[in-house]
């Protein structure tokens, strides 16, 4: 196969278009093939590259779970714009990728709205066994309050956002069509939806956010009517916390069932055991692992995570989104933009006195989408086992 970059040109000029620009084959273990119906947005090249969704470890092989880490990233300040030479143009120190700015907490500020971004996180959400999140995010995303409809981490609810049901109304099924085909493969399992799969350590609540246990994974229903299958992965001391609340929530009955319990030892579970605890327990071959930062950084270091699927934001920077995204807060939006560095949180660090928020190299580039807007780009990074993004050396 060929490593070279490529650039394509398409007729149509649907906002979810995409196409495989670079691909590192000696990195990929398979790649599961999409539908017709798919293909017309994941376009095909001729350069040799093989379309269809890159894996960097097959679990009919390894017989465990393969976890994807995935996030939405954007320069903090200034773009990477960069179209020749795009994969080493990744690795520029000066592009400070964050993932969060304090104030408008979430994905949603830093993905900007975005088509393509939002069609992958759709897509990932409905071709896996399972999303795993983090309790705090949890906490701050999935419980409704009066300010929220809390989030659920499935692939029919992201398919009524407007930035990608005005490009396809008909994506629902299309991705159960996928699904059923990736099935068909064995690449999953029989769910018809992803189960939810939350972590935690100490199974407490978090300071300043709703209980966890009010998330409406753990009270509601899919469309068609079952109860959404949820996990809670914890360590012995965590269940005992988790148990203790369960009354207050109504969930006295299931509790049992909702816990995951794993080895641990002085509170710390035994993340390295987790893939293989998910494929023989459970079932689970494809698991995206939807943040939060900490806990998926805590994941590739313990070996759990070898993939990261990051959608990286190309054209406008996080001062850009702030200063121009309609109907924020105003008062909040002049705090951020007097002083936009304590408002940022940063994805990637490495030590010493220049501490740079770039690619780490030791993240190598497995797979390079890009969409005809460049607004995007879609990277599939190999992981080093036991790998600190955030405290690369």
């Amino acid at each position: 196969k060929s490593s070279k970059i490529l650039e394509v040109h398409f007729p149509m000029n649907s906002p979810l278009l995409h196409y495989t620009s670079f691909e590192d084959p000696t990195l990929i273990s398979t790649v599961l093939p999409f539908t017709d119906e798919l293909n017309l947005y994941h376009q095909s090249s001729d350069a040799g590259y093989r379309n269809g969704f890159h894996l960097l470890e097959d679990p009919l092989k390894t017989k465990k779970a393969t976890i994807l880490g995935m996030f939405v990233l954007r320069p903090s300040e200034g773009k990477w714009t960069a179209s020749s030479n795009i994969v080493e143009s990744l690795y520029d120190e000066a592009l400070e990728w964050s993932y969060n700015c304090k104030g408008f907490e979430g994905g949603w500020l830093i993905a900007d709205r975005n088509s393509l971004d939002a069609y992958r996180l759709a897509m990932q959400y409905a071709l896996c066994d399972a999303v795993l999140m983090g309790t705090n995010s949890l906490s701050v995303e999935g419980v409704r309050t009066d300010d929220s409809p809390g989030y659920i981490w499935q692939p029919y609810a992201l398919c009524q956002w407007d930035q990608i049901k005005s490009c396809d109304p008909e994506l629902e099924r299309k991705f159960a069509a996928q699904r059923e085909a990736w099935q068909a493969l064995g690449y999953l399992s029989g769910r018809r939806y992803p189960a939810q799969v939350a972590f935690t350590w100490s199974g407490e609540c978090h300071a300043g956010s709703p209980d966890f246990l009010r998330a409406r994974i753990f009270h509601e229903r899919h469309p068609t009517g079952e109860r959404i299958e949820a996990y809670i992965i914890t360590g012995s001391q965590g269940a005992a916390r988790i148990r203790a609340r369960a009354a207050q929530h109504g969930l006295q009955e299931r509790i049992e069932a909702l816990l995951l319990e794993l080895p641990s030892q002085d509170g710390q579970v035994d993340i390295a055991a987790i893939p293989r605890e998910l494929h023989d327990r459970l079932g689970m071959k494809i698991v995206n692992h939807d943040g939060g930062q900490r806990v998926l950084r805590e994941f590739c270091k313990a070996g759990a995570v070898r993939q990261m699927n990051l959608t990286l934001c190309r054209q406008r920077s996080v001062r850009d989104v702030v200063a121009t995204m309609p109907l924020l807060d105003e008062q909040k939006r002049a705090r951020v933009l007097a002083d936009l560095e304590p408002h940022m949180q940063y994805f990637f660090a490495s030590p010493g006195p220049h501490k740079s928020r770039g690619v780490p190299r030791q993240l190598r580039v497995a797979a390079l989408l890009r969409a005809p807007s460049d607004e995007v780009a879609v990277v599939t990074f190999s992981v080093p086992p036991h790998f600190d993004f955030h405290d690369a050396a």
